[in-house]
């Protein structure tokens, strides 16, 4: 398994500046039953391990932040998981 983490300034005539984190891995990858469950709350893959909250209060308080959490995974392909902030530039 490989993880990698990456950042980085996007920049769009439209709707300004955000900042992406990347989180990105080779594993196994998700089904499409798993993918249409992933945000559910108590969902979890793991069974009989954590709680299936984890994704769903993280993606509420990306969300709360006025972020974007998202992803992409494809079976044998592995997943990457995508959070996306509008770049705000405040005055001192």
């Amino acid at each position: 398994w490989e993880v990698k983490v990456r950042t980085r300034l996007e920049t769009d005539a439209g709707s300004g500046e955000a900042i992406l984190f990347q989180v990105s891995d080779n594993g196994a990858g998700m089904t499409d039953e798993v993918k249409a469950k992933l945000f559910s709350r108590f969902f979890s893959t793991k069974a009989g391990r954590g709680t299936g909250l984890g994704l769903l209060i993280t993606q509420k308080i990306v969300s709360e932040q006025g972020g974007a959490l998202s992803f992409e995974s494809e079976v044998g392909q592995g997943t990457t998981f995508s959070v996306r902030f509008k770049r705000s530039m405040q005055k001192s």
